[in-house]
């Protein structure tokens, strides 16, 4: 207690003042730097959404990707323009149209498949009628088939 008043010439009661100022101020300074932080990283994952659906997409409209980005078209106007300032993304604005050269394609046709069985069947051995490979008994004379 004497080492305190004569080194730094507070007492007690100041000295733990001062030490709850410094670590309030402390804790306020790390949550800043972690909402910041946070923030940051928010705007990095919706640039990189963006990007992405440009990508993926090719060409859309500026209120379609607005939407998919979770914002007004402002916002994205606001965005994309601070993406085009800070990242190396090529992509062009155009009557409310948002595209990106190299990824344009063209939509895929729909594709229609058909899906064709083959049917095996065997002769039965009493009545010679057509049965399925896996009957039992033959539909026509009810005589039990023999794989």
């Amino acid at each position: 207690m004497v080492f305190r008043e004569v080194v730094w010439g507070i007492d007690g009661e100041e000295l733990l003042k001062l030490v709850i100022g410094f670590l309030t101020a402390s804790v306020i300074i790390k949550l800043g730097c972690y909402m910041r932080e946070h923030y940051l990283e928010k705007k990095s994952e919706i640039e990189d959404r963006i990007i992405g659906y440009l990508k993926l997409s090719g060409r859309t409209d500026i209120e379609n990707l607005a939407q998919k980005a979770g914002m007004s078209s402002t916002e994205l106007m606001k965005t994309l323009s601070l993406i085009r300032q800070k990242r190396d993304v090529v992509f062009l604005v155009e009557n409310n149209e948002v595209y990106m050269p190299g990824y344009e394609r063209e939509r895929p046709k729909e594709v229609v498949r058909e899906v064709v069985k083959e049917v095996v069947k065997i002769p039965c051995n009493h009545c010679g009628n057509l049965v399925d490979l896996n009957a039992e008994k033959c539909p026509n004379c009810a005589a039990p088939i023999k794989a």
